[in-house]
C-alpha cells in the first residue's frame, strides 16, 4: 500500500538539462519534488483538457472558444493575484521563517520520477494522484476546476521553452491570456 501524503501547493518549472517538467508539491511535511516526463504529460495533459473542455458545453465551436477563453482569463487572473499576494507575504516574513523555509529545503530528497497518474473527477473538482516508480509513495493533489485551468496554464508556459511537441487548444495558449508569471504556485 502506498504513502499517501496530500499536496497544498505546487510549483512548476521545465528543466532543459533534464528535459522534464518538475512539479515542486508541498505539503504540511514538506516538499516532494516530482519529474514529469513527454510520456506521461503526452497522457495526462489531453485528459485534464478534455475534462474541461466537458464543463463549457455551447451548440456552436465559436462560442464554445468564446466561454472557454473567458473562463481561462479569470483563473489566470485569480492566480496572478494570488501570486502577487504570496510574493508579499514572503517579503514580509521574518528572516526567521526564511532560514526555517531554507532546512526544510536542503532536507529534500531526490526527485521522484512520476511513472502513473490517476484522477478522481468530481462536479467541481478533481483529484490528480501521482506515483513514483515502485507506487510506494502516492502524492495526492486536490484541485477545483479553476485551479486546473491555472496548472495547465503554467504547464504550457514552462513547457514554452521546451521542444515537446504541443497540441494545445487555443484558449489555453499563454498569449491569450494576461499574466506572464512563470513558476506560480497552484493553492
Amino acid at each position: 500500500m502506498a504513502t499517501c501524503v496530500s499536496i497544498k501547493s505546487v510549483t512548476l518549472r521545465y528543466s532543459p538539462e533534464e528535459d522534464r517538467l518538475l512539479l515542486r508539491c508541498q505539503s504540511d511535511e514538506g516538499m516532494y519534488p516530482t519529474w514529469w516526463t513527454l510520456r506521461l504529460w503526452q497522457r495526462a495533459f489531453p485528459v485534464l483538457v478534455q475534462c474541461l473542455e466537458k464543463q463549457v458545453v455551447t451548440s456552436s465551436a465559436a462560442a464554445t472558444e468564446f466561454y472557454q477563453n473567458l473562463a481561462q482569463q479569470k483563473a489566470d487572473e485569480v492566480l496572478m493575484k494570488e501570486t502577487n499576494r504570496a510574493q508579499q507575504e514572503k517579503t514580509s516574513s521574518s528572516g526567521a521563517e526564511e532560514s526555517l523555509q531554507a532546512t526544510v529545503d536542503t532536507q529534500l530528497s531526490e526527485p521522484m520520477l512520476c511513472a502513473k497518474v490517476e484522477f478522481a473527477f468530481k462536479k467541481n473538482s478533481l483529484t490528480m494522484m501521482m506515483f513514483g516508480v515502485n507506487e510506494t509513495l502516492r502524492l495526492d493533489v486536490q484541485m477545483s476546476y479553476q485551479q486546473l485551468r491555472q496548472f495547465l496554464l503554467a504547464q504550457t508556459r514552462c513547457l514554452q521553452a521546451s521542444e515537446w511537441p504541443k497540441e494545445i487548444p487555443d484558449w489555453l495558449l499563454p498569449e491569450q491570456n494576461a499574466s506572464s508569471s512563470v513558476g506560480a504556485s497552484l493553492h
